[in-house]
């Protein structure tokens, strides 16, 4: 390695240190970009089987992909050091941003929905961070929080192993199992450390602060959990519950995803705060001494420790934590890896005071197991433990006042008095008077008689009200007020399953799942043989992805209602989803025989035969559904499309769009809908009215705005007008990837900027990794520079994601023609004949034919 390049890439500076890695900033020549470079240092490099792990683990990692985890560009050894090459962060970390204070729960939610999402990935990949902490989450120009070093631990774990030096993690956010030692650590660990993440991000200190680490990791071990909103009393109900149960001790206690745990905290974040508790927080109490500052330099002396292995007892753990080695933590650099991952047992650079909290249990949620939900009515505080100086005085006053009430009693009996003439007892105020009447002297006490009890109104018809605003809400997309309305019905009715079931119909019409799936399941609890519940729930866990279980519930819920025609709707919905066609159609038939009037039904099953290539049942379908409900634009529009893509016939086309728009003028995508035919049959005055008019509609959607610069550019050739549509569009939604993937290509193609294009393609697939089209445009952008061994790893990403785009195929037939490959080179061109229809490039299509013939 030499003074100033490690690999091709020219060292700029030194960012970061630990004790297992440098850090630096670097240049990468060919892509012509800074990078982060990690390099293990040479201590570590004896044994050739670690560098072999790592370069396995390297990999591993690289192999990911996740829109949030910092992806890893190259690997490579220089002079017998391995090296990982990252992206370069250029916004700071987590770290730096909690050191202004606490951060709201909105922030919070959209930070920890990227980093769980990306810690789930991960862990369905068999990966585990084990070193999960602020500084590790890492943020670019847009403010996107990315998950840095992820995996990195268990490369250093594999070092440690072989040196026996110390225990991975960082004593703030080190899950129990991480302190015992124990060998076998999943993602449960991580969702720990999550959850010492989120305690801090929303109060601004962290859990368990103690005066060394050793204190700290015992508190991890021993301590309750502090009650969050005992520090943060704004925070909404639930979520010290949410907190409890990530940082339970034992892993099978905790959240069983990541995802799981930030559905909820979305859910969460948008409920009231609760009101305070009546209790006083206990406060949280070291191990022995008082907190005292601890310094770098004296953490620095600490002699370093043997690897503890599975240790049996607390005592255990004090004894080795105690000799722990500490890896003192640098200031945070803005890099895709931070060094201090590999520590012996990492300390910080500062100590907050020590919290005084209340611990609670937590529940939890989800879809398919027995579990309980939050209650979020029914948290309430532990008993506190008052003075026996404040037990003598409340019991001694209530026995004073009870000598005071028999001495009054005997008296004349002054306290309960009554007229035997009156209806209704008397009970006379204990005021003081100016002497006592003749009518009080001589009294009778009266007879003291139970209170009548208060009638209860019958909460129905108020809740039942309440469901009316709710219904109007939804109809006129007024979230708030239906969430308002649904909330007021279940405080009057928790127990009415259906409110739950509404409810969560609400939180999927918003699309939040996770909060979606919670309330079916409270319905789904409160009433098990409800066949209504598990139809909606299919539905849900459908839109997530997840048909095996929707599957499941469908099936469940025909089981205990087959003349639910809903049930037998969803169904085939799901089937459709799976591409069992026959099967979805036969459920169709089934709802349809059940309810012959609805005319969405008839709608879903002519998408149906239109997938399966049988548009005139289709259209058939269609038909009966606009004669059903002549009033919805949809019917319309799939007449159109039918016509014009199975059949042939535009003009037909046209008609059923003009008459959708009609009935929908308000609509922008009606028009986009008109423009996309209008595109096909080359009727180019048609096109750019419309696209003015959907934003005139909405000026705000970007999505409507890139469309306006695809018709600029590829069917007017007004490229400068949309090269502003796309800025325009890239500025109202910094995450459309598809902005920037028409940016870059009109960059590259039209404006030869090409680094500029590449940086914009490189975005693209940051936010849509699995983009074949942007694979497609970057490796023709690499072939022009000449970066042929990135374009042939681009095809090969494009053709792993769609073995079917042809057009791959095709170019890396001319890549191989160029290389001498002629075999290689036919074998491209064959498949991408053999694949490409007859419609697309036939100019393309000849001149791959006549290169078969003079070559083959």
């Amino acid at each position: 390695m030499s003074q100033n390049l490690i690999g091709r890439y020219t060292i700029i500076e030194e960012i970061g240190r630990g004790g297992m890695a440098y850090v630096y900033r670097g240049f990468d020549p060919r892509f012509k970009r800074d990078v982060a470079i990690k390099v293990l240092t040479r201590d570590l490099m004896d044994d050739a089987t670690l560098i072999a792990r790592f370069e396995r683990e390297a990999q591993t990692i690289a192999a990911l992909e996740h829109p949030a985890i910092v992806p890893v560009y190259d690997f490579g050894e220089d002079d017998s050091r391995p090296y990982l090459v990252m992206r370069l962060m250029t916004g700071g970390t987590l770290t730096d941003q909690l050191k202004q204070g606490p951060i709201t729960i909105n922030k919070t939610v959209k930070i920890l929905d990227r980093i769980g999402s990306a810690l789930e990935r991960a862990h369905q990949k068999g990966v585990v961070h084990r070193d999960l902490k602020p500084s590790n989450i890492m943020f670019d120009d847009y403010g996107d929080a990315f998950l840095a070093d992820f995996g990195i631990a268990r490369l250093t774990e594999s070092a440690i192993t072989l040196t026996g030096d110390s225990v991975i993690g960082t004593p703030a956010y080190m899950s129990p199992e991480q302190i015992h030692g124990d060998k076998e650590i999943d993602g449960r660990s991580d969702i720990y450390a999550l959850g010492v993440i989120c305690f801090e991000m929303l109060t601004g200190q962290r859990p368990y602060i103690d005066s060394t680490p050793t204190k700290v990791m015992m508190r991890h071990i021993i301590d309750p959990v502090p009650d969050i909103r005992a520090i943060n009393p704004d925070l909404p109900q639930g979520i010290d519950q949410l907190i409890t149960k990530t940082m339970a001790k034992e892993p099978n206690d905790r959240y069983a995803t990541a995802g799981e745990m930030t559905a909820t905290l979305s859910t969460l974040s948008r409920l009231e705060p609760a009101p305070p508790t009546t209790e006083a927080p206990l406060a949280a109490t070291s191990l022995s001494e008082p907190v005292e500052t601890i310094t770098a330099e004296a953490l620095a002396d600490t002699p370093p420790v043997p690897t503890p292995g599975q240790l049996e007892s607390a005592s255990e753990i004090r004894t080795v934590v105690e000799t722990a080695s500490i890896d003192v933590e640098p200031a945070p650099a803005v890099v895709s890896a931070s060094p201090e991952t590999e520590i012996m047992a990492p300390t910080f650079a500062s100590q907050e005071a020590p919290s005084s909290e209340v611990m609670v249990p937590a529940g939890a949620s989800h879809p398919k197991a027995e579990i309980s939900l939050p209650k979020f009515a029914e948290q309430q505080p532990g008993p506190v433990e008052k003075s026996s100086a404040r037990r003598w005085i409340i019991f001694g006053g209530l026995g004073l006042l009870l000598v005071i009430f028999v001495i009054a009693a005997g008296a004349g009996g002054v306290f309960l008095l009554g007229n035997r003439d009156k209806a209704t007892p008397a009970v006379v105020a204990d005021q003081p008077t100016d002497r006592p009447t003749a009518a009080v002297a001589q009294a009778e006490p009266t007879e003291i008689r139970p209170a009548e009890p208060t009638p209860v109104e019958d909460p129905g018809p108020l809740a039942e009200a309440h469901m009316e605003t709710f219904y109007a809400a939804m109809e006129n997309e007024d979230f708030d007020l239906a969430l308002s309305s649904i909330d007021q019905a279940l405080a009057l009715m928790p127990e009415n399953p259906w409110y739950y079931h509404e409810k969560s119909w609400l939180f999927q019409t918003m699309g939040d799942m996770g909060a979606a799936i919670e309330f079916i399941h409270q319905a789904i609890e409160l009433e098990p043989e409800g066949s209504q519940y598990y139809e909606r729930r299919g539905a849900i866990l459908r839109e997530i992805g997840d048909l095996e279980g929707a599957l499941e519930d469908h099936q469940r819920s025909i089981q205990l209602d087959p003349s639910n025609a809903f049930a037998h709707i969803e169904l085939a919905l799901t089937l459709r989803e799976m591409g069992e066609l026959e099967a979805a159609i036969q459920e169709f038939d089934q709802a349809i025989e059940l309810e012959s009037n609805e005319s969405w039904f008839f709608g879903e099953r002519a998408e149906t035969y239109y997938m399966n290539n049988e548009p005139l049942a289709a259209i058939r379908d269609f038909n009966r559904a606009h004669e059903l409900d002549p009033e919805d634009p949809w019917y319309l529009t799939g007449l159109a499309n039918t016509h014009f893509w199975e059949l042939s016939d535009p003009d037909t086309a046209l008609e059923f769009m003009d008459q959708a728009i009609a009935l929908d003028p308000e609509s922008p995508w009606r028009y986009i809908d008109r423009v996309s035919l209008n595109r096909e049959i080359g009727n180019l005055d048609a096109l750019l009215p419309d696209n003015n008019r959907a934003i005139e509609l909405d000026p705000e959607d970007s999505w409507l705005v890139l469309e306006r610069g695809i018709t600029l550019w590829y069917y007017l050739d007004n490229p400068e007008a949309a090269l502003d549509d796309f800025n325009r569009a890239i500025e109202l939604e910094a995450d459309n990837s598809n902005a920037f993937r028409a940016r870059g290509d009109i960059l590259f193609h039209i404006f030869d900027n090409v680094d500029g294009a590449l940086a914009d393609l490189n975005r693209a697939i940051e936010l849509d990794p699995d983009s074949v089209e942007t694979y497609n445009l970057r490796e023709v952008l690499y072939t022009r520079v000449g970066d042929i061994d990135a374009a042939l790893a681009d095809i090969e990403r494009c053709l792993e994601l769609d073995p079917e785009f042809f057009w791959c195929n095709y170019d890396r037939a001319w890549i191989w023609d160029d290389l001498g490959d002629i075999d290689a080179a036919l074998a491209d061109f064959e498949r991408f004949l053999e694949l490409v229809p007859d419609y697309e490039c036939p100019e393309c299509q000849e001149e791959v034919a006549v290169y078969i013939q003079n070559n083959g």
